[in-house]
């Protein structure tokens, strides 16, 4: 509540619960079967998006930015990437993935830059999003906190790894796909 407060007193319109953003396992929103549902895993190199309801994946879009590109504009590419994608399925929740604790601070200063700019855009845009820290991410998916990409990927059905490769025109055996298979979790 009292981030509620302050968030509605420091931005032009009241903030409601749609626009919260649930950090953890103990608030979760409340998301229907027909609820149409976005996993996000943003990084500069490759952000990848999961799309679809609880019972079946209706799309997997990823995009992959060049290191020689300024950054700034790299993270609009992906902004725009994800926004232009979120309206084409009609996504009604989006799921994106916290912050890990890194030993790099500078690239940890600009995965925050990228995902601050991520949740301005969904809350300027009205979308309802959760934040779910990597460890919780991980916990669900493998029953294990720190899981590595490989078990995130073994965790996954093979019928759904299937539907994956096919949507993304990317082989579970790509180091692409680790992303994917975090956005897919989400």
């Amino acid at each position: 509540r009292d981030t509620l407060s302050f968030l509605s007193k420091t931005h032009k319109t009241k903030m409601t619960k749609k626009h919260y953003v649930f950090y953890n396992s103990i608030e979760k929103p409340e998301i229907r079967k027909d609820t149409i549902i976005a996993g996000i895993d943003q990084s500069y190199s490759h952000t990848a998006i999961t799309i679809g309801r609880k019972d079946k994946i209706l799309a997997v879009k990823t995009i992959q930015t060049t290191p020689t590109k300024p950054i700034e504009l790299r993270a609009i590419d992906i902004r725009d990437f994800i926004l232009t994608a979120l309206k084409e399925y009609q996504v009604q929740h989006v799921i994106i993935e916290g912050l890990a604790f890194s030993s790099n601070q500078a690239s940890a200063k600009q995965l925050a830059g990228l995902l601050f700019i991520i949740i301005s855009s969904l809350y300027d845009n009205h979308y309802q999003y959760s934040i779910i820290p990597p460890s919780e991410l991980k916990k669900h998916a493998t029953n294990k906190g720190n899981a590595d990409k490989v078990e995130m990927i073994e965790a996954i059905p093979k019928e759904t790894i299937q539907t994956l490769e096919t949507l993304s025109n990317k082989k579970s055996t790509q180091k692409l796909f680790y992303d994917i298979s975090d956005s897919y979790h989400l």
